[in-house]
Order: C-alpha cells, then sequence, then structure tokens
C-alpha cells in the first residue's frame, strides 16, 4: 500500500504514517477550512532495496536517488571515508554524466558530508 511510503516531518525526522490511517487523523484542525492551511506530507522510503532494478518507475528511482543522497549528506546513513567519496563521484557522475567544466565547478559540500570534507 502506498500510504506506507508517506511521512510528516518533525525536528528534522520523519514519522511514517501506518498503512490505514486516514490523513484528517494527524492533520492540523484547519487544513480543511476555507484558511487553506498547508499540509506537507513527503514520500520517502523506509527501508532502502538491495537492488535498485527492484524500483520500476524512472521518477520513483530519482526520488530514493535523492532521499539516499540527502540521508548521506545529513549523515543518516553511516559510511566510511572511502563510501562516502565513491557514492558522491558515482552522484557527480550521474548529475554531469562525464567530466566537465561544470563539473570541474561542482561544489563538493553538495556531495559529500562534512565530516569527510574536515
Amino acid at each position: 500500500m502506498f500510504l506506507t511510503f508517506f511521512c510528516l516531518p518533525l525536528d528534522d525526522e520523519y514519522f511514517f504514517l501506518e498503512g490505514e490511517l486516514k490523513l484528517s487523523k494527524v492533520a492540523p484542525g484547519n487544513w480543511k477550512g476555507p484558511s487553506n492551511a498547508a499540509f506537507i506530507v513527503y514520500m520517502r522510503v523506509k527501508f532502502y532495496v538491495d537492488n535498485i532494478n527492484a524500483i520500476r518507475h524512472e521518477a520513483t528511482r530519482h526520488l530514493f536517488y535523492l532521499q539516499l543522497r540527502q540521508d548521506l549528506l545529513k549523515e543518516h546513513c553511516s559510511t566510511n571515508e572511502e563510501q562516502a567519496m565513491r557514492l558522491a563521484g558515482l552522484a557527480m557522475q550521474a548529475e554531469y554524466g562525464d567530466w566537465t567544466d561544470k563539473a570541474a565547478r561542482a561544489q563538493p559540500e553538495f556531495y559529500i558530508c562534512p565530516t569527510v570534507l574536515r
């Protein structure tokens, strides 16, 4: 069921909704009212897959990549320095393709977590 992929943000953490839970149970009271209060729900994966081929849709793969990249930069996933550098290189290659002048100007902090940069 798709709802297992939706979560609510709270203090830089994400809380996944239970499968059958209605959004109205967790939404602020005025989200349906005339004020049109914003209610943001994020699509995030709860568990990483071992093989990316398990994700069939290209857009879902891209969202998966963006979440993994963000989790690595915020150090929500543990890696050693060698893994972090390899993943940064793969992320740059995914964005820029082969080496270009634009890739040469890329900012390392967008690809490598702060503890590895130090």
